[in-house]
C-alpha cells in the first residue's frame, strides 16, 4: 500500500495506488489538472522525492495512449537502481535518453513505423534530439 504521509497533500485526489506496468508494481498518485505545473506538458512525472509517479488527473494512464507511464518506468527503476543522471540539460540526460528511447520502442512495438507519425507528445521544441532517441530505438 501506499503511503501516502509522504506525498503532499496538494497532490492527492482520491485514488492512490499501485499499478502495474510493463510487470514492474509503480506507486501513483493523481494529480487533480488545476494543481499540475504551470506549463508542463507531460501529463505524468516521476518524483524521485517521493518515490511516485504523479499522474495529471485528466490523462488515461490506463490505456497510457502516449506511453508516458512506460517513460516514468524507466526513470522509477534508474531511481530505485541508484543510478545518477549526469547533470546535462533536459532532453540530453542519460536518464530522459533511456526513457525515451524506451518509450519509443513500445510506439514502434505498436506498429509506428516513423518519429513524423507519432501522437503529439508536446516537445517540437526538442524534436531534433528526440528523434535521434526514436532512431535508436
Amino acid at each position: 500500500m501506499l503511503d501516502l504521509k509522504f506525498i503532499p497533500y496538494k497532490y492527492w485526489l482520491n485514488e492512490s495506488q499501485m499499478i502495474k506496468v510493463d510487470g514492474h508494481e509503480l506507486p501513483i498518485v493523481i494529480v487533480p489538472k488545476e494543481n499540475w505545473p504551470e506549463g508542463k506538458n507531460d501529463p505524468t512525472e516521476f518524483s524521485s522525492d517521493e518515490n511516485v509517479i504523479r499522474v495529471r488527473s485528466d490523462y488515461d494512464y490506463k490505456k497510457d495512449p502516449l506511453n508516458w507511464m512506460k517513460h516514468e518506468l524507466i526513470h522509477y527503476l534508474l531511481h530505485k537502481k541508484g543510478s545518477k543522471d549526469d547533470g546535462k540539460q533536459y532532453p540530453t540526460n542519460n536518464t530522459e535518453r533511456v526513457a525515451y528511447t524506451y518509450q519509443f520502442k513500445k510506439f514502434k512495438q505498436q506498429g509506428i513505423k516513423k518519429f513524423e507519425d507519432l501522437p503529439d507528445l508536446g516537445k517540437k521544441h526538442h524534436e531534433k534530439i528526440l528523434k535521434k532517441y526514436w532512431e535508436d530505438a
